[in-house]
């Protein structure tokens, strides 16, 4: 199940988990134990449940007047099973509730499995934004996909 959240506790705390955050944080000074996601009403926050539990957050803001940006953390323990399809029920919501016609991700380069789960939910390869994300000392390519709804 898929279902907006205002819940920025439970947001935060999906955000903060050790591994999404080694993800999502580039090599720079944000404090995991502090970090706080934007609070706005024009960011659509999804939460993932299986069986009561929360599995993970996409984040979804504007990019363009006819585009989103999305963003996909999935905690660790339920990537392998529910990723695609909880991407895919996440996609579903966007399309039903939202009304931009396409969605874009940008994912660094060396994500592979996150480039390939993208894949299987329908995203392209759109092009390369190259040297623009730094971890562990190493500046990477992101990757640019997109999917029209």
């Amino acid at each position: 199940m898929i279902e907006r959240s205002f819940d920025y506790d439970l947001i935060n705390g999906i955000l903060r988990d050790p591994i999404i955050f080694a993800t999502i944080a580039e090599d720079c000074n944000v404090d995991r134990e502090t970090y706080k996601t934007a609070e706005s009403e024009d960011i659509y926050y999804l939460v993932g449940y299986v069986k009561g539990e929360p599995i993970g957050v996409f984040i979804v803001h504007p990019d363009s007047a006819c585009s989103y940006q999305l963003h996909v953390n999935m905690l660790k323990q339920y990537r392998a099973k529910y990723s695609r399809i909880a991407s895919e029920k996440a996609l579903e919501w966007i399309s039903e509730n939202i009304g931009r016609t396409k969605i874009n991700v940008a994912i660094p380069d060396i994500y592979r499995n996150v480039i390939k789960c993208a894949e299987d939910c329908g995203f392209i390869f759109e092009g390369l934004k190259t040297r623009s994300y730094l971890k562990d000392g190493i500046i990477r390519d992101v990757i640019l996909m997109g999917r029209c709804l």
